[in-house]
């Protein structure tokens, strides 16, 4: 079997297991009719409001990329931001955890492709990053504090975070020697298309990595909005307890990116998590598939329009990366 038919086999498996799953939730929870309910009896303002929030939530990610371009040292116009987030979302709604956003950099003309896909590793890491950090305080509120009955199992969390927190704070103190050491490996060999991403994060500075940082806390912190707007669209739900179980969603998703666009395991994150503090089961399923659609599936449509422009399927003679100073990057933060 050739390589791109094993890659449609496995991307037909993995929209089986989104649609699978989808379908095994829905109908756990109840008929079509009591969807349909659902809907009906919900509040069209808080559908609005969560959905004009999808312009704030496009803002910080614009921000965000703007400036991650910019500090790589790359002049680029507010049109070619655009594009090359709109094109990730195209490419991200076809792959297990959106790793197709890392595509971005095939907006691009050839000697840039990799240089911006490097940055789209960092703006992706960094919000993986808040997520697993934000989801391990969750998680510890969730099972220790809201659901005590799991207090025996209090020791395995600590061993989690403890080894997590290890390797954050080794790798802070030794990210530049380590980094370094890194792209002069990657030099050579089979690996060395992975040799700009180890120069960008070698030459970025602690007060970039702190903007970066804001920059997904921000961008997560309007999405959690999003997210309880839409359940309070269905019924009235306090802000405590909901919030912890919205971000175990986003946890949860994270850390099992088994589907295309995380279908099927948000939604079950969303019941399980959510309909354990409470929501109801139904408005949980439905609030997690509305914010899919307006923050995912709507700028993947958008997308499609800027496909044309993307040499994805264009066979290319593999380049060698080039050389890159990014020394000013660091100076250029302060």
């Amino acid at each position: 079997m050739t390589h791109s038919g094993k890659n449609m086999l496995q991307w037909l498996f993995r929209l089986t297991i989104a649609i699978a799953a989808l379908y095994v939730i829905a109908s756990q929870l109840g008929k079509l009719q009591d969807f349909a309910a659902a809907f009906r009896s919900a509040r069209l303002s808080y559908f609005v409001a969560a959905t004009l929030l999808v312009g704030l939530n496009f803002w910080i990610q614009y921000r965000k990329w703007a400036f991650l371009l910019r500090r790589g040292m790359l002049q680029v116009t507010a049109g070619q931001v655009v594009g090359s987030i709109l094109v990730g979302y195209t490419l991200g709604i076809v792959t297990p955890g959106r790793l197709g956003e890392l595509g971005r950099g095939l907006f691009f003309e050839n000697g840039k492709k990799l240089h911006v896909s490097s940055l789209a590793v960092v703006d992706k890491f960094s919000n993986n990053l808040f997520i697993l950090i934000s989801g391990l305080f969750a998680l510890y509120l969730y099972a220790f504090v809201l659901r005590p009955e799991f207090a025996s199992l209090r020791w395995i969390f600590w061993t989690l975070f403890g080894t997590i927190l290890f390797s954050i704070s080794f790798f802070s103190l030794n990210r530049h020697r380590c980094l370094t050491s890194l792209s002069r490996r990657l030099s050579h060999g089979a690996f060395r298309k992975l040799r700009p991403l180890a120069t960008i994060l070698a030459a970025l500075d602690r007060n970039t990595v702190a903007k970066i940082f804001l920059f997904s806390s921000a961008l997560y912190a309007v999405t959690f909005l999003q997210l309880f707007l839409f359940l309070n669209a269905f019924a009235p739900y306090p802000l405590w307890p909901v919030l912890v179980g919205i971000v175990l969603v986003f946890f949860f998703k994270t850390i099992f990116p088994v589907s295309l666009a995380d279908l099927g395991v948000r939604e079950t994150a969303a019941v399980l998590f959510l309909g354990g503090l409470g929501v109801g089961k139904i408005h949980a399923f439905e609030a997690s598939l509305l914010l899919f659609s307006v923050n995912i599936l709507l700028p993947s449509v958008l997308g499609l329009a800027l496909l044309p422009n993307v040499s994805l399927f264009q066979v290319r003679k593999c380049e060698e990366p080039p050389e890159m100073d990014l020394s000013p990057l660091a100076e250029k933060s302060k």
